[in-house]
């Protein structure tokens, strides 16, 4: 029987009366376990409320509370006419520093005031014994962490039964869940719902919707309707809506699209509508009908999605006899000249689109400009268009816009809009050499500032060093051997040393250090320097050195040299964690005109190569652009100084030479060495042989597949060959190769990638070309060298390897190489 009892501070907010030692009951122990809310209930002084000391528990309340404290799943139980509140460690989770842990032993109107008026209806129902109540997603204004919370519950209230209280309910059992989160995103869900049909009515072109095969319209946007004449076509067939198609083929359009599952597509179609009872017009309508599919593939409907292309194609019918009287001059002209609808879609456009921006004319009118930019300068020009519109002319507005093969353009426009003709009419300049230009210039001047800086700060550093190194060898010598003072002058000295040594390595990048440059053999260098690299780099680094010609004499300091080498290697060794191959090799090399002109601090002419690659790691292209940066490294702190490549390039520039780096993520990185070529009596005896030699080996009449995957790169090795006199055929990809391949087609040398996206790689597909034609000849080409093929025992050394980047004479050289190989050709 429970005993009624006083009330006291206990139950106060700020406290719950527990229990002392001596007042451990012990027949608490039913309710043993239930992590922190069983150890307050054991705790508690249930003597003070009106549940009563634990002997006193009925064995419902026993049985619920054991029940409640033994489930992970938020529990809450009422008791006695005081409602006095008990509950779990999982609905503890639930409640605010405000409620827990008072809300235990307290009576259910004290914990839960602020939404009383919501549950006592319902707790007077069940302790009334009306039964159990159930309620999903019910509102709940909560304080939690001193804030009002809407938050919804799912949760069912049962009576606890007891014989010996009024109505036979003893209490009530609530087992709960809280749904905010499942409620708020429902809600979003909708919202999105109705946001994306209001999208869909409201979309400027027009969209419908036909179902079976009578083609029956369940759905169309306002676009759709207007374009028909307002009329109320959603439930009617396609032939009973829209009478006047017959005739015209988009009923068997519609009928082949279906039984077909094919989607069709149509630019400026015709069609005749009747917009009015008494009026007929002519539309010009691209669209595109596609299938609609049930979970089994099955046909059954079509998505209708499309323009109204009418006006465009009107102005453009009208302005075309205009535009061929202008023909002569606008053709001739170097750049964009372009008519424009008020709305920005093209009008028409002369042919030098194909030069600077890749399109045919044919491909770009009637379609928007916006179609056509990079996408951060879509808002800053459609504002400048509608200042033009509004009679504000342009006469230098720069955009960019995306080449057909997916550069960037830069173009300057001048721009007026003619309101007696309501067209805008425009020129565009192609600017993207000068801005490159411009950009190459300010990377040299970047360059020589930080050169000076870095250049002063060592000079000034070394003065400094100076003094301090003298001083503690000084210092050293003259205090007692194995004196704590003689420890401390030493490790000053030998500190100095380290910043003698970066200043040195700032030196190297300012280009001040000094050099005592000579006539180098480069064969001889790397034969001796072998040694050393296998020692430093240690076991598991393997070392392939080799050279390509005879006479690699190269001009420069052969000290810093090898320790620019061992510097690279180092580099190569520490992005190969788990051991690999480092390849260092030789070779004649002659960078062009073209080639200085888009480097900085180059000059065209002949040079000797030393190329270090691996297969390692590689860079990430955020990173690539500033790895001769000094200071700049992608290495944990106390693992590098950022100055080891700021200091090859430092001294590569000094030596009158030049670096380049390639790199993929995953597959490796190549630096290349292009250091100046010795002239001495025996080569300037030799210079009209070297000369000849390296003259660009031109084609025949020879027939080249080219395979590339960056477009930039295959763009530029197609006008390279053609300029060279070969016929190229390019494909993007293996596929597609394969294609051109089998086509009864003369072709005489297979040139890929070895790296592609998309099924085969290079390799790949030169054995599947040579299962079909086994004498073609093939040259590889690929950023790595030939090193980082080690793994693939497919891949031997007899095949013939061109690495990137290259130059104009290395790929005529190779071309002709590979041409003029042991293999025969195929005669297709």
């Amino acid at each position: 029987m429970m005993k009624k009892m006083h009330e006291k501070a206990g139950n106060s907010p700020s406290s719950v009366p527990v229990k002392t030692a001596s007042q451990t009951d012990q027949h608490s122990a039913f309710i043993a376990g239930g992590g922190e809310m069983g150890q307050l209930i054991r705790d508690y002084d249930w003597s003070l409320t009106p549940v009563g000391v634990f002997e006193c528990w009925p064995q419902s309340l026993r049985t619920t509370i054991r029940l409640m404290l033994n489930t992970n799943h938020p529990i809450f139980v009422f008791w006695g006419e005081s409602l006095i509140c008990f509950y779990n460690d999982a609905y503890r989770a639930t409640m605010g520093p405000e409620l827990h842990p008072k809300a235990l032993g307290a009576k259910g109107r004290d914990v839960w005031g602020e939404i009383w008026h919501i549950i006592e209806p319902e707790v007077a129902l069940v302790m009334a014994g009306q039964g159990a109540i159930w309620n999903e997603q019910k509102l709940m204004p909560i304080t939690r962490h001193g804030k009002v919370e809407n938050s919804w519950w799912t949760y069912s209230s049962s009576p606890i039964d007891d014989e010996f209280a009024p109505n036979g309910v003893g209490g009530i059992l609530v087992i709960c869940t809280d749904v905010t989160a499942q409620k708020k995103a429902t809600d979003a869900l909708k919202l999105e719902q109705e946001r994306l049909m209001g999208l869909f009515k409201q979309a400027p072109g027009f969209i419908a919707v036909l179902y079976g095969p009578e083609h029956v319209f369940n759905i169309a946007n306002d676009a759709y309707t207007q374009l028909v004449g307002g009329r109320n076509i959603l439930g009617l067939s396609l032939r009973a809506a829209l009478p006047e198609l017959e005739g015209q083929g988009f009923y068997e359009l519609l009928d082949q699209v279906y039984a077909s599952g094919e989607p069709f597509i149509g630019e400026d179609v015709p069609i005749v509508l009747d917009i009015e009872p008494d009026l007929r017009e002519t539309r010009y309508l691209s669209f595109i009908y596609q299938p609609i599919r049930d979970e089994s593939g099955q046909v059954i409907g079509i998505f209708v999605e499309g323009h109204d292309n009418t006006h465009s194609k009107l102005i453009e019918i009208q302005l075309r006899e205009t535009l061929e009287k202008n023909s002569a001059i606008i053709e001739n002209s170097k750049d964009l000249i372009c008519v424009f609808d008020h709305s920005g879609h093209f009008v028409s456009i002369n042919n030098k689109s194909a030069n600077i921006l890749g399109y045919e004319p044919a491909e770009m009118q009637t379609r928007h400009y916006a179609e056509f930019l990079v996408k951060e300068d879509v808002e800053d020009s459609v504002q400048i268009f509608s200042g033009v519109l509004g009679g504000t002319p342009i006469a230098d507005f720069e955009n960019r816009y995306l080449h057909k093969d997916g550069h960037v353009v830069h173009i300057l426009w001048s721009a007026v809009w003619v309101e007696e003709q309501k067209k805008l009419f425009a020129i565009g300049k192609d600017i993207t050499d000068w801005l490159r230009a411009e950009e190459l210039a300010r990377q040299a001047q970047k360059s020589d500032i930080i050169g000076q800086l870095t250049g002063g700060m060592a000079h000034d550093f070394n003065n400094l060093l100076t003094i301090i190194l003298g001083n503690a060898e000084l210092l050293t010598e003259q205090l007692p051997q194995h004196s704590e003072q003689r420890m401390l002058a030493n490790m000053i000295f030998k500190a100095s040393e380290r910043g003698a040594d970066l200043t040195q390595r700032l030196l190297a990048f300012a280009r001040r250090q000094s050099l005592t440059p000579s006539v180098v053999d480069i064969e001889k260098m790397l034969t001796e320097l072998n040694t050393l690299l296998t020692r430093t780099l240690g076991e598991n680094i393997e070392i392939d050195s080799s050279c390509e010609g005879s006479n690699l004499l190269a001009v420069v300091d052969v000290s810093q040299l090898e320790n620019v080498i061992l510097n690279l290697c180092l580099n190569a060794r520490d992005a190969l964690p788990n051991g690999g191959r480092i390849a260092v090799s030789a070779a004649h090399a002659y960078l062009d005109e073209n080639y200085a002109n888009n480097n900085v601090d180059v000059t065209a002419g002949h040079y000797i190569m030393i190329c270090v690659s691996d297969s390692g790691i590689g860079i990430a292209p955020e990173h690539l652009s500033r790895v001769f940066e000094p200071f700049f490294t992608t290495k944990g702190v106390g693992h590098g100084t950022g100055l080891g490549l700021s200091m090859v390039i430092g001294f590569v520039k000094q030596s009158k030479g030049h670096v380049s780096i390639y790199s993929e993520v995953g597959h490796g990185t190549v630096v290349k060495l292009f250091l100046p070529r010795a002239a001495d009596d025996e080569q300037k005896r030799d210079a009209a042989s070297q000369d000849s030699a390296m003259a660009l080996p031109v084609g025949g009449n020879e027939t080249i597949l080219l395979v590339e995957d960056n477009d930039l790169v295959r763009e530029f090795a197609k006008t390279q060959l053609g300029l060279l006199g070969y016929r190229v055929i390019s494909a993007e990809n293996a596929h597609a190769a394969l294609e051109i391949f089998q086509e009864n087609t003369k072709i005489d040398l297979l040139f890929t990638d070895i790296i592609m996206p998309g099924g085969k790689n290079g390799r790949e597909l030169a054995d599947e070309v040579r299962s079909i034609c086994p004498a073609m000849k093939v040259l590889y080409t690929s950023g790595y060298s030939s090193n980082a093929f080690a793994h693939d025992t497919q891949f031997g050394t007899h095949n013939l390897l061109l690495t990137k980047p290259y130059t104009r004479l290395e790929l005529a050289r190779n071309i002709r190489r590979a041409l003029e190989s042991a293999v025969g050709s195929r005669k297709g």
